[in-house]
């Protein structure tokens, strides 16, 4: 495993692309949720 030696170094890099990718995905997903062609489709 490369990061054997720096494990923390690992943890941090994991948790900041997940940071970014919820961040990014959130208001994509809000945006399809509300989106009101839903409304007039039903």
């Amino acid at each position: 495993m490369p990061h054997r030696t720096r494990p923390m170094t690992g943890l941090l890099v994991f948790m900041g692309v997940n940071l970014a990718l919820v961040s990014t995905i959130t208001p994509v997903y809000d945006f399809v949720c509300f989106h009101p062609y839903w409304e007039r489709r039903v």
